[in-house]
């Protein structure tokens, strides 16, 4: 939620700058359609979830953050090349890949889909989460 928050300030704080260098553009009379920022954000928000929810159980599982940042990357870079070098078929289960499809306006179609995929993965990696948490607790 407070990276959602930075972003909107520094999207703001851009906007208001790019202002001052150039009134020709003025960009504060132009309409602000609220509703149409709020469903990406929560698009963003939804869709970065199943990412965060498998972070977490890799740091749960590896109880360090080297391991599960050096995986995360390696998967986000894996997600990226399959979404804009390869233009893979998989990118619509891939949860590193999730992201980019609030920015792509051909990827639109596919929100919903990608949304509801990313709300399951969430709540699998959580119950895996879970499940490993405990398994442990009750193993010490």
């Amino acid at each position: 939620v407070i990276f959602l928050l930075a972003n909107l300030f520094f999207m703001l704080l851009v906007i208001w700058v790019i202002h001052l260098s150039n009134f020709s553009l003025d960009l504060f009379q132009k309409p602000l359609d609220i509703t149409r920022l709020l469903v990406r954000m929560g698009n963003i928000y939804i869709t970065i979830l199943a990412l965060c929810s498998f972070q977490f159980w890799l740091g749960l599982c590896f109880r360090n953050f080297i391991i599960p940042t050096a995986v995360g990357f390696a998967l986000w870079l894996a997600g990226m090349m399959m979404t804009f070098e390869f233009k893979s078929k998989l990118i619509d289960f891939f949860p590193y890949s999730f992201q980019t499809f609030a920015f792509m306006p051909n990827a639109q179609l596919k929100m919903t889909q990608v949304v509801w995929t990313s709300l399951g993965y969430t709540a699998l990696f959580l119950l895996l989460g879970f499940l490993d948490f405990r398994r442990r607790r009750l193993a010490a």
